[in-house]
């Protein structure tokens, strides 16, 4: 039977196990391999580092549609092994830096899963950021990380192809506002004095965003009672995230730059939206686009919660952009 197969029916060979078990710190000796003089590594980095690798193993042997992905709590992390939450986020972020694990939120409620790039542990170098051994050791070690990432017999995709795959509709939901967001500045900027022009921002977004973007537009399909819309009421409710995106814009802009002649039109739909938030933080604003759909500390998206709520009431006023139309009267 093929290594594959032996996975694919959680029935491993000796050697297959023997192989994650030869990665665990089984002596005093193999564990002062770990960089325990690093402070993201330590004793407790090392345990972790150990259990991820076990885990992640294990969980793809059980169920190889997981890839390797598995999930245990932070409290259940603390009482089997004293790593604290605070530790295991530092812990695991130095990891990921590093290029040595990969995580990913899913479920519901939302809890981070954990997967070990068998496949980056196969680099020397990659080793470089866990153990302080010689450059044969390193190659050693490599190898044998090598015959694992063999065994598991992943296709692992990078984290920007992991998101592309998981998140494709809130991306394309990214993209558009980008666009919109761009057409609704530049249209801003002729309509005030060169000296005001607002300059243009690179949107980026990260999984974060995405998860907010997921929550946005789940009422564009859905209402509170998870039912979901007729095809007219979705098209009401895309147009309504459209158009108050665009009042958005066009309040960011005006608190970014006081020239701007269209301050009481603006100001009147800001004072019905109530958003002092937005308001007051506006110039300071490093990511627009994301920061629409950011949760705050009342844990709600109420940013793009409010905007949505007013495009509701008033359909018309943004549909093709607030300086846009007034460009076009002027």
């Amino acid at each position: 039977m093929s290594d594959t197969a032996n996975i694919q029916n959680n029935k491993l060979t000796k050697e297959q196990k023997k192989l994650i078990y030869d990665s665990l710190a089984t002596n005093i000796i193999r564990f002062q391999e770990y960089r325990l003089d690093h402070k993201c590594v330590k004793s407790d980095g090392a345990v972790l580092f150990e259990y991820l690798c076990y885990n992640s193993y294990k969980r793809f042997a059980e169920d190889r549609t997981s890839e390797g992905f598995f999930y245990h709590s932070y409290e259940r992390i603390e009482q089997e092994y004293g790593i604290g939450k605070d530790r295991v986020r530092k812990i695991v972020a130095y990891l990921k830096q590093n290029g040595i694990v990969e995580t990913k939120i899913k479920g519901f409620p939302k809890n981070t899963h954990y997967r070990i790039r068998f496949d980056s542990l196969s680099s020397p170098n990659a080793l470089k950021a866990i153990f302080r051994v010689s450059e044969s050791r390193l190659k050693e070690l490599a190898a044998h990380y090598h015959e694992i990432a063999k065994v598991v017999n992943l296709s692992i995709e990078s984290a920007e192809e992991n998101l592309q795959k998981e998140y494709k509709t809130e991306i394309d939901y990214f993209k558009l506002l980008s666009e919109i967001f761009y057409e609704e500045q530049r249209h801003f900027n002729q309509t005030v004095p060169v000296e005001y022009h607002l300059k243009k921002k690179q949107p980026k977004a990260n999984e974060k965003t995405y998860l907010n973007i997921r929550d946005t537009i789940y009422f564009v399909y859905y209402s509170l009672e998870e039912a979901r819309h007729s095809e007219e009421e979705t098209k009401r409710r895309f147009g309504a995230l459209v158009n108050g995106f665009r009042a958005y814009c066009g309040a960011l802009f005006l608190y970014s730059c006081e020239a701007s002649s269209n301050s009481d039109a603006l100001r009147k739909i800001i004072e019905r939206i109530d958003n002092y938030d937005m308001v007051n933080y506006a110039s300071s604003i490093r990511n627009p686009i994301a920061y629409f759909f950011a949760e705050h500390s009342s844990g709600v998206n109420h940013i793009s919660a409010d905007f949505i709520d007013w495009a509701l009431q008033n359909p018309s006023e943004f549909s093709s952009g607030y300086f846009y139309s007034r460009r076009k009267s002027s």
